[in-house]
């Protein structure tokens, strides 16, 4: 009974975040000229979207290396295709299901827990991944406004930089005194949610456990940052396929904060709709047009797609060999 509950549950999930997806790039393409469109598209260059790819290609490894280092703190020593078999699984998953990055994590986690003898040290180590990524996100977000504001072609200068400042104290604060909020935020958790306990402990057990190693802690965020400003670099070179003149400061801190809006807004299938919105409503300051910065958008969605799916043919390899 509670099975076919949640098989109905994650059915409706799925139907809902492909109706929410179209209804986002519906609405997206209602405000699109058509003729502008297609005289845009007619004119991109293959030659720097294929290095846009090959980019995106070099981002994941980094990808991989850092999950990598962080299983290697434990004295794990595995094979590089090991992490690299698993996180094109996981991008594949992720790219598919509603959930986005989290659900290519639950089921690489999952595949690693049936197979694994290391499945403790690989799970902790796929939780601290992904959360070092995205502080290394958020730092780079504050950093940009701080460094770079006059650069930037955003409305509301002075409340981005209070917001930054908010957020920068936070994220010191929570470095500073991290083991006491994160048991803190737990009690209160555990109060509300009493089924979650025994999750929240592994969580804990393993935020402590990497707490103590600062240096790999500081490494890890370093190389998360790192894998967003790679990813620029294809953002930028999609933006030039395309004829898009805008500076690489610029886009860095679009492509950041749809990265930012990707993440915890995981309503649509691969970022679609979330990430097209966000790009047209930031690139508009600086006076980009519409249809440029969709094709921009979808082009970028392709290449993640097309990455994602040398996930889905190990994971065809694998049913066909079971078979």
């Amino acid at each position: 009974m509670f099975k076919n509950h949640k098989n109905i549950k994650n059915s409706i999930t799925f139907v809902l975040k492909i109706f929410i997806t179209f209804l986002i790039l519906y609405l997206i393409f209602l405000k699109i000229d058509f003729r502008n469109f297609s005289l845009v598209s007619s004119r991109i260059s293959y030659f720097y979207i294929l290095l846009a790819f090959l980019v995106y290609f070099l981002q994941f490894l980094i990808s991989t290396i850092k999950w990598q280092k962080l299983v290697e703190f434990f004295g794990v020593k595995l094979n590089f295709y090991f992490y690299l078999k698993f996180n094109f699984i996981s991008l594949f998953y992720a790219t598919i299901m509603p959930g986005g990055l989290i659900a290519g994590d639950l089921i690489k986690g999952y595949k690693i827990f049936k197979i694994s003898k290391d499945r403790k040290i690989i799970m902790n180590s796929i939780l601290m991944d992904r959360m070092t990524g995205f502080l290394g996100l958020i730092i780079l977000i504050i950093s940009l406004f701080f460094l770079f504001l006059r650069s930037l072609k955003f409305p509301n200068y002075p409340k981005m930089v209070l917001i930054a400042v908010f957020l920068l104290l936070l994220i010191i604060v929570f470095l500073i005194f991290s083991k006491k909020i994160i048991n803190y935020l737990f009690k209160i958790v555990k109060r509300v949610f009493p089924k979650s306990e025994i999750l929240l402990e592994k969580v804990s057990k393993t935020i402590n456990t990497y707490s103590d190693n600062p240096a790999l802690l500081i490494f890890a965020i370093l190389i998360g940052i790192l894998i967003y400003l790679v990813n620029t670099i294809c953002v930028y070179l999609t933006a030039m396929a395309i004829g898009i003149n805008v500076s690489f400061i610029n886009i860095l801190a679009v492509n950041c904060l749809a990265n930012f809006a990707v993440i915890v807004a995981p309503i649509t299938f691969s970022g679609f709709g979330i990430r097209e919105g966000s790009f047209i409503y930031f690139l508009s300051f600086a006076g980009v047009a519409k249809e440029p910065v969709l094709i921009l958008s979808l082009v970028l969605g392709f290449i993640y797609l097309l990455l994602s799916l040398g996930g889905g043919l190990l994971e065809a390899r694998t049913l066909f060999v079971k078979k």
